[in-house]
């Protein structure tokens, strides 16, 4: 079985117990004390085997946000079994990096299509595109 995959870093936990690796379409979610695999996080409906992980984010100790190599963020909720909350869709090409506000209500994700996208996360939609990068946006703070 897949350990990760190389397109997105694994992102550990602020406890350190658990740690969040991408596999292909899926997170996998491992309990670092116990060496086990807990969970596995998988997209739902017609786009699930359309995008490969390739960005994660871990937003607060209850949301994982996951960019997709098809240009979609899912928000999923790591306490109530992995289920993914909030589907933004707003890139042309792979979402390659993200970051969040302090209190985890806004994210900002950044792309191969050259765009940064500002999301209201609780508003299930997008603030605003920012264009006019050269190359792809590989960071953001």
């Amino acid at each position: 079985g897949i350990v990760s995959s190389p397109r997105a870093p694994t992102v550990v936990d602020a406890s350190g117990k658990f740690s969040y690796s991408p596999a292909i379409h899926e997170v996998l979610v491992w309990d670092l004390k116990r060496g086990e695999l807990v969970r596995y996080m998988t997209p739902d409906g017609e786009n699930y085997l359309k995008g490969e992980v390739t960005s994660l984010l871990l937003i607060n100790e209850s949301k994982l946000a996951v960019g997709y190599s098809n240009g979609m963020v899912r928000c999923f909720d790591t306490i109530e079994g992995g289920a993914p909350k909030v589907s933004l869709m707003g890139h042309k090409g792979a979402v390659t990096c993200m970051a969040a506000s302090n209190d985890g209500m806004f994210l900002c994700s950044g792309g191969n299509d050259t765009d940064l996208v500002i999301w209201d996360v609780v508003g299930e939609r997008g603030v605003c595109r920012l264009k006019g990068h050269k190359d792809a946006v590989t960071a953001v703070r």
